[in-house]
């Protein structure tokens, strides 16, 4: 995974996470896992590890830019649909 690129934070976070999740997974996790039943993505592994990728890549980056990024792409699982 720490050999996934991106330009920019946002991407490098949508690279991982495209990676990871195929469609059935992104719909079972949200963020906060508050909504029909998913379960919370902000307290899983996965995503500390994550945050630890990108920040390994960029020392600059904020912890909660990434996680602004991981909420993004997990509100719009329901429009992914990987071939």
């Amino acid at each position: 995974m720490s050999q996934l690129g991106g330009e920019t934070v946002p991407k490098l976070v949508r690279n991982i996470m495209f990676q990871i999740f195929g469609y059935e997974l992104a719909q079972a996790y949200s963020w906060t896992g508050q909504k029909k039943n998913k379960s919370a993505f902000r307290k899983s592994k996965l995503a500390d590890t994550i945050i630890a990728i990108v920040l390994k890549k960029d020392s600059n980056t904020m912890v909660t830019e990434v996680e602004g990024c991981m909420q993004e792409w997990l509100r719009s699982g329901d429009r992914l649909r990987i071939l």
